[in-house]
């Protein structure tokens, strides 16, 4: 074989080499993109999904807290206790009849 000839080969195959890892680089990149467009699609839906089990759990709190109010209100009516409008408050001052604790300075 002349030097030509070994050479002509020898290029063959860097091509064939240079155009299979150039398919390979192709096929990777389109395969990284689509992942990324899936993750980002799914992360959308999981946003999603979140914020509607974040709607139906806050409807479930509601749900529990009128539902514990109305059993409050229900034991202590068994118990004789009734509903009130009015109201009394209470001052801290000295000159009202609340007991102080004397033990403070």
């Amino acid at each position: 074989m002349t030097t030509l000839a070994y050479t002509i080969q020898k290029e063959k195959r860097y091509l064939i080499g240079l155009v299979t890892l150039a398919f390979i680089l192709v096929c990777l990149y389109m395969y990284f993109v689509s992942a990324t467009i899936m993750h980002v699609v799914v992360r959308k839906e999981t946003d999603q999904s979140m914020s509607q089990m974040h709607s139906k759990l806050g409807a479930l709190e509601a749900e529990y807290i009128a539902a514990q109010h109305s059993v409050s209100e229900h034991v202590a009516s068994l118990q004789g206790f009734v509903a009130t409008s009015e109201k009394v408050f209470i001052n801290r001052t000295p000159s009202t009849l609340v007991v102080r604790d004397t033990l403070l300075p």
